[in-house]
């Protein structure tokens, strides 16, 4: 076949040499090359009414906004295709000698549409034209895949909280968000990326704009664009296509509206009124008023041919779009608090009860014995704390809580806030697209964000209660390019940059924690000033440990070639990403204390007896844990590369198969520096410092030979993809397919990553197993604060207390996919399908987000008959005179020394030892935009069985975050 442009106007030769050129240009830049895709294509046969085929058919294929339009011929079997086509809406005419033109007109090509399009002349005068039906068909023989696309009518239709696009994919019934539901609008990345899509790991999906990748190493959409300039998103699930990597299950592929010869535009604005809304049910019964809470969000779009008067007219050429939207949002936040009376914050508890109206003893760790009954101690004289015994930190700590609204048992809610927070995000998306030359089109695109989300502060102090701030700013540039060397050849180029810098800081930042009565000596140390964060047991907490600057980047170039050959519609490229986050973490800066009680109860094992306060702990400057961190920049990121080929093979009118491989290669977290943990070496031994040899310990990047990065990933992983469809009927089509997919990683920016690259300082509160305390809040760190070593401790790097890194056996998760269904296309332009869907996927982190890992620092069960001896305190054969943590302790716990690895107190490994196996039965109705109407509805029975961690559930945790609605 040949697609053939009008090119009078510039030499033959001239166009063969840049043809070439380009080519040299493309493969070139094809050495690091993936292609994930936007673009269609429409494929189809020419004949006659005896189902023989036309040859030399010429075919023309114009674009019904531009006006632009491409032209091919069929080949000797009648076969024609335009590939690499851009989603729009198109006219196809025919043309042969002897028969009559045809021509079809609104045809609509959505985001990786594959259309196949059979045509038949009829013979006669070719000035007669014959209008074959407008609509591409329903059900598509074409592809395997499983997708639901949206377009910009219905993403406006849809009833979406938040005018998230991303969020209509629940439509499409392999979409299950696992996120809080308050928090999916379109500022929101968590929350809409917490997303399994057919039975795929949460949180592993891949996202593109215009054809970019724009994930990060959360794997999250760095930006959501807004409704205003999306022509349409594809939720492609059960992809069979090799062009598509690095996800777990989903892709979410979003085209960005473009302008045409017309000039469209629109404006938009809603609000809701806190006077239209009820009250919250807490805030009513603690007799709180409803507070104002109004909610705006606007928008607008333009765009068109650019034309400047007299000097530049760009039809059919030339074209804009800009599209904006924002929102200011007042949220009450209402939440219940348990604070310390007025009394209790000076130390008397005379008048302090427990629920079932006893005293709240509090007892004198001061004052402990022993006799034939176990461990004792004696209550403090009229359960009041002496002034002089009183820490100065600690009661100034405890002023920072509210007095009670209630007279409530000690340590139970007496107080509700309300926060009236108000956050806002805008967003602006500007596309410019050019057709350089009748054979080059080119488009560029950029999407600029900026969000401010307050967490809250309903209990009303400085410190707050989990309260802190996120600020986020979004860079997102995509350029595409697309050459048609030759009839038969398209070949297509794109180049991605994203920047999402992140600063999360507490509500009390540049607090100076000097003002509690820490000393000098401390406080000169910390690395960022904000209040100390204070876990008590019962008690509200103060303050929040979740401080840092975080920078996520990725640079994407991609490409792709298209050839046509016969039957054979073959696609080859390939792509290369470089992710990085650039990140330092200070939510241990100032400090974090956590108080139990344990110091001021009957005896330090007792439980449950009504004795001890956590506030009386605090008051005496007895924390049972804490911690200090003092951090390093980190500079870490991941290369990808990836080639793939892909063959579309049309084998008879009615089977259709889809064939491709694909290769990756994607490297673990490494760090400019080498400053990153990349493994935990379990048999080699190091010599303590004047003390034994111990066994295990942390392996750094490219120390002794090490790797620079993290985990074992492959560098050689094969993704082979099969799939069919066979038109049974002409409105009935049977598909299935098998693939194989690698998903990513999740990377959280912790500093824990880079052991000894963060000085861990673990508070030592007990010597002898809380009998009595070590340590005072007055001066918790009297030797100082260990500042990172880096890597120069090597296996010895932690002793004394935990570390976590990743397992150095780390593999790269793997996921099965498969398929098999049957589609129908039924009367009023409905498609209806059935399909079961299928995975299964291994080498997956038992944490659902990633977040959390395995302490492999564990007990053997053979010593569980031991029973409570595991208690007793003996002397520490790891005892190092002023070592850090346990090993400075001279006795320690029996527990700890039967321990794997006793010199550590724990030992954290991301590991990759789940698995999941999916099913699930995909019932899903479509109708085509007609009279008014269309509508998507799907019904999905499915069976989810895996080896993960459970997580919180949202809606159990609704009350910790404050209530959020949008219209």
């Amino acid at each position: 076949m040949n697609d053939t442009r009008n090119h009078k106007s510039r030499p033959k030769r001239s166009f063969r040499d840049i043809r070439h050129i380009l080519v040299v240009l493309l493969l070139t830049i094809s050495g690091a090359l993936l292609a994930q895709s936007y673009s269609g294509a429409i494929r189809g046969t020419i004949t006659d009414s005896s189902n023989a085929a036309i040859a030399g058919a010429q075919i023309t294929l114009t674009d019904e906004a531009t006006r632009q339009t491409r032209n091919t011929q069929s080949d000797s079997i009648g076969g024609y295709a335009f590939n690499a086509l851009t989603p729009t809406t198109y006219t196809l005419r025919v043309s042969a000698k002897s028969f009559s033109d045809a021509e079809r007109s609104h045809i609509i090509l959505s985001t990786q549409d594959f259309l196949t399009l059979d045509i038949q002349l009829a013979i006669g005068s070719t000035s007669n034209v014959v209008q074959v039906s407008a609509d591409a068909p329903l059900v598509d023989p074409s592809t395997a895949s499983i997708s639901t696309n949206f377009d910009q009518q219905q993403l406006e239709d849809v009833p979406v909280l938040g005018r998230n696009p991303y969020i209509t994919a629940k439509l499409s019934g392999v979409f299950v968000n696992t996120g809080n539901p308050q928090f999916i609008r379109f500022a929101d990345q968590n929350g809409t990326s917490t997303t399994s899509v057919a039975g795929g790991p949460v949180a592993a999906n891949l996202y593109l704009v215009d054809g970019v990748p724009i994930t990060d190493t959360n794997n999250r959409p760095i930006v959501i664009p807004t409704i205003e300039s999306i022509q349409d998103v594809k939720v492609q699930a059960n992809t069979y296509d090799a062009q598509v990597g690095r996800t777990g299950g989903g892709v979410f592929n979003t085209l960005l509206r473009s302008g045409s010869n017309a000039v469209h535009g629109s404006i938009f604005g809603e609000t809701r009124q806190g006077s239209w809304l009820a009250n919250d049910f807490f805030a009513n019964r603690e007799g709180v008023p409803r507070p104002d809470s109004p909610y705006y969000n606007w928008g607008a779009s333009l765009g068109g041919p650019v034309v400047i008067p007299h000097v530049y007219d760009g039809r059919n050429k030339t074209f804009f779009w800009i599209g904006a939207e924002g929102y200011i949002q007042t949220s009450p936040y209402t939440e219940s608090f348990a604070v310390p009376t007025a009394l209790e914050r000076t130390g008397d508890f005379s008048k302090s009860f427990n629920a079932d109206g006893s005293l709240n003893v509090i007892y004198d760790p001061t004052k402990t014995f022993t006799d034939a009954t176990g461990v004792h101690r004696t209550p403090f004289q009229g359960n009041k704390l002496s002034s002089d015994r009183v820490s100065t930190v600690g009661k100034n700590i405890a002023s920072y809580y509210p007095l009670p609204q209630l007279n409530t048992p000690t340590g139970q809610y007496n107080f509700t806030g309300t926060d009236n927070v108000r956050d806002h995000a805008q967003e602006v998306t500007i596309k410019l697209d050019q057709q350089i030359r009748p054979w080059w089109n080119i488009s560029g695109s950029y999407i600029f964000y900026e969000a401010l989300q307050p967490l809250g502060n309903p209990l009303g102090t400085l410190p707050g209660s989990y309260s802190y701030t996120y600020h986020r700013q979004v860079d997102a540039v995509q350029v595409n390019s697309t050459w048609i060397l030759n009839p038969t050849t398209v070949v297509t180029a794109r180049y991605g940059n994203n920047r999402f810098p992140n600063l999360i800081a507490e509500v009390s930042q540049g607090f100076d924690p000097g003002t509690l009565g820490f000393p000098t000596s401390y406080t000169s140390q910390i690395q960022a000033k904000f209040f100390p964060t204070i876990f008590p047991r019962n008690f509200s907490q103060l303050g929040q440990n979740t401080d840092s600057l975080d920078n996520w980047k990725s640079q994407i170039v991609n490409g792709t070639v298209a050839k046509t050959l016969k039957r054979h519609n073959l696609t080859f490229g390939g792509e290369y990403r470089r992710i990085r986050m650039d990140f330092e973490d200070f939510s241990n800066a100032p400090g974090t204390y956590t108080f139990s009680g344990a110091f001021t109860q009957s005896s330090p094992n007792a439980t449950d007896d009504g004795s001890g306060s956590d506030l009386a702990d605090l008051l005496l400057g007895y924390p049972i844990s804490g911690e200090v961190d003092i951090t390093t920049f980190l500079k870490t990121y991941l290369d990808y590369t990836a080639f793939f080929a892909q063959d579309d093979w049309r084998v008879t009118p009615r089977l259709t198969l889809n064939l491709g491989l694909r290769y990756e290669a994607e490297t673990g977290l490494k760090e400019d520096h080498n400053q990153l943990a990349v493994g935990f070496d379990r048999t080699a031994t190091a010599q303590l410092a004047g003390g034994p040899s111990v066994t295990g310990g942390v392996l750094f990047a490219g120390v002794n030979g090490n790797k620079r990065d993290i985990g074992d990933l492959s560098l050689a992983k094969f993704a082979p993809r099969i799939g069919a469809s066979y038109q049974l009927k002409p409105k009935t089509v049977l598909r299935g397919g098998y693939g194989i997919l690698y998903a990513p990683l999740r990377y959280d920016p912790i500093g824990t990553l880079a052991p000894g690259y963060t000085a861990a300082n673990s508070y030592v509160a007990s010597f002898d197993n809380n009998q009595t305390s070590a340590g005072s809040l007055d001066n918790p760190f009297p030797s100082g604060l260990e500042k990172p070593v880096g890597n120069s401790a090597g296996l010895l790097t932690g002793v004394g207390n935990s570390v976590t890194t990743y397992d150095q056996n780390y593999h790269a998760p793997r996921v099965q996919q498969f398929s098999l269904g049957v589609e129908q296309e039924l009367p009023g332009q409905i498609a209806l399908h059935a399909t079961y869907i299928g995975s299964r996927s291994i080498n997956l982190n038992p944490s659902p987000t990633s977040s959390t890992p395995v302490n492999i620092n564990q007990l053997n069960p053979s010593n569980f008959s031991l029973g409570t001896s595991l208690g007793d305190q003996i002397a520490n054969p790891d005892y190092v005179v002023g070592g850090p943590g346990i090993i400075g302790q001279p006795t320690v716990a029996r527990s700890q020394t039967l321990r794997p690895f006793p010199q550590f107190t724990s030992v954290n490994l991301f590991v990759s030892s789940a698995h999941a196996d999916y099913n699930a039965l995909l019932i899903q109705g479509e109708k085509r935009a007609g009279h008014g109407l269309s509508f998507v509805s799907s019904f999905t029975w499915s069976r989810n069985m895996d080896s993960s961690f459970a997580t919180a559930n949202s809606i159990s945790e609704f009350r910790r975050f404050r209530t959020s609605e949008c219209l």
